[in-house]
């Protein structure tokens, strides 16, 4: 999950944030300020600073990078405990389409005098130049998620009266652009029996196109934990499974680069895990590549000797392969494939369908 904990300074975000995180048995604690702040070696302009379009851009980079931490740690199966300042609805709205996953929100709203209390024991005082903020604060009646007044409450008490209402704070996703369908068209009811495998795998694969399609190259490496497969790692392993069982197994060629010269023995799952950082766009132009050429090998073999035409490479037994039999193969693998497609792309951005 991930928990965005907001307020005025001397709200105690920073402090309540470690403090959920320490309960937590696998977390992340992201400080905004610190991400903003102790990574830039030259020319930081700090929020409020001049010139103040710099000032304002910064933020905006610090909060992408933010939610781009946060993405990749709850991919991995964290819980991510965010604090930052977020008074407005509107970047509130960033922070939720930034994100991967559906947020928590949480507004720690002390009085101001609880606030300056506690600013005035902390090392540095900042709630001086930011006092405006708490009536903005006051001002947004409309706040979804859950807010607290925590002027009379520690910090493990404050934690713990955020983990009892954090249902409260789940916001719901935001409405995002649907993908696409891609023009799909049906397996033939009455069609030869090459017209038909090949239907079947033309609309599994097209299924597939629509599962990636509208996607980031970031939302393509993105797992569904405890698995890692990928969606990315999805297209590179079917491009490679098409090659193979075409241009090596049916038609004895050889393996085709970039497999030919991969240390298979160094890793097995070379085609999932080279795909990704890839970016849609390159990853579907080598898969349509391939299944042209696939289409075009099964075509030349189905001619030359029916469904019943073996290939030039045998198993381990000796055994050699129908072409029918490596069609059918190849829908089996795709209809696999996309049943976890529909599950990756879900957990992305709530796209369904069939």
């Amino acid at each position: 999950m991930i928990v965005l904990l907001s307020g005025i300074p001397g709200a105690g975000k920073s402090s309540v944030a470690r403090e959920l995180a320490d309960r937590s048995p696998r977390s992340v604690h992201l400080e905004g300020d610190r991400i903003g702040s102790e990574f830039v070696v030259n020319g930081q302009v700090p929020p409020g600073g001049e010139p103040a379009a710099e000032a304002d851009a910064q933020l905006a980079v610090r909060r992408r990078n933010t939610c781009a931490l946060a993405n990749n740690y709850a991919a991995a199966g964290f819980d991510v405990f965010i604090d930052d300042i977020v008074l407005w609805p509107g970047l509130l709205q960033t922070y939720r389409e930034l994100l991967d996953q559906p947020l928590h929100f949480v507004l720690l709203a002390p009085s101001l005098a609880a606030a300056e209390r506690r600013d005035a024991d902390r090392h540095k005082q900042v709630l001086q130049f930011w006092r405006g903020m708490d009536a903005e604060l006051r001002g947004w009646t409309d706040q979804p998620g859950l807010r607290l007044d925590t002027s009379d409450l520690t910090v493990a008490q404050t934690a713990d009266a955020v983990s009892a209402q954090l249902g409260s704070a789940l916001l719901p996703a935001p409405a995002r652009a649907a993908a696409a369908e891609p023009q799909r068209t049906d397996p033939p009811l009455h069609g030869s029996e090459f017209d038909t495998l090949l239907g079947f795998l033309n609309f599994h694969r097209d299924t597939l196109r629509w599962k990636v399609s509208g996607l980031t190259t970031e939302h393509l490496a993105t797992p569904h934990p405890p698995s890692d497969l990928t969606l990315a790692g999805m297209l590179g392993h079917l491009t490679y499974v098409e090659n193979y069982w075409t241009q090596e197994v049916l038609d004895g060629q050889g393996q085709a680069e970039p497999w030919a010269s991969v240390d298979w023995s160094v890793d097995a799952d070379w085609d999932w895990h080279s795909a990704i950082g890839s970016g849609g766009a390159e990853l579907l132009d080598a898969f349509g590549a391939q299944n042209t050429d696939t289409d075009s090998r099964l075509r030349a073999a189905w001619q030359a000797g029916g469904g019943d035409a073996l290939s030039a490479k045998a198993d381990r037994s000796g055994e050699h392969f129908s072409v029918r039999w490596i069609m059918v193969h190849l829908v089996e693998e795709y209809a696999r494939d996309n049943g976890h497609a529909d599950l990756i792309r879900e957990s992305i951005d709530g796209l369904t369908g069939e």
